[in-house]
């Protein structure tokens, strides 16, 4: 998040769960530059943090021409955000554009459930979970 805070205009929304403040109200940090701005937001959702990424590259323009086409960048960043998705199975999530919704997930209880959210039906039935592992090292996958 660093990184992309240095070239972007980055947006935290965020609300805790056991928040003391009144309902419907969160909190936004945003960095635009050099400048760091902290304000109370009416906030829709009981909790859950928004990362808003806007004007990417756009004060770095000699790396904007290095840039592919939109629909190839979008596809290298839903692929990073699917990792995401995996790796945080316990939680729900939303991925949005432009305020439409990409791909929205619930939490589930294991990360076999995710996989299978996220795999079509058809190959999610050849899916097989393994573990091994000893008291220092435990590995676990799907193939």
């Amino acid at each position: 998040m660093a990184a992309i805070g240095e070239v972007s205009t980055l947006r935290f929304q965020t609300r805790a769960r056991d928040e003391k403040i009144a309902a419907g109200i969160g909190f936004e940090l945003s960095r635009i530059g050099d400048e760091r701005v902290t304000k109370q937001i009416p906030f829709a959702e009981p909790h859950g943090t928004t990362v808003i990424i806007q004007e990417l590259f756009g004060n770095v323009p000699a790396r904007k021409k290095f840039l592919k086409s939109t629909t190839t960048e979008r596809y290298h960043i839903r692929n990073l955000l699917l990792n995401y998705l995996l790796v945080h199975w316990d939680k729900d999530r939303q991925i949005r554009h432009q305020g439409k919704s990409i791909r929205s997930v619930s939490a589930v209880g294991s990360f076999l459930e995710r996989v299978q959210t996220l795999t079509n039906q058809e190959r999610s039935k050849h899916l097989r979970p393994f573990e091994t592992g000893s008291d220092e090292l435990q590995l676990r996958g799907i193939l």
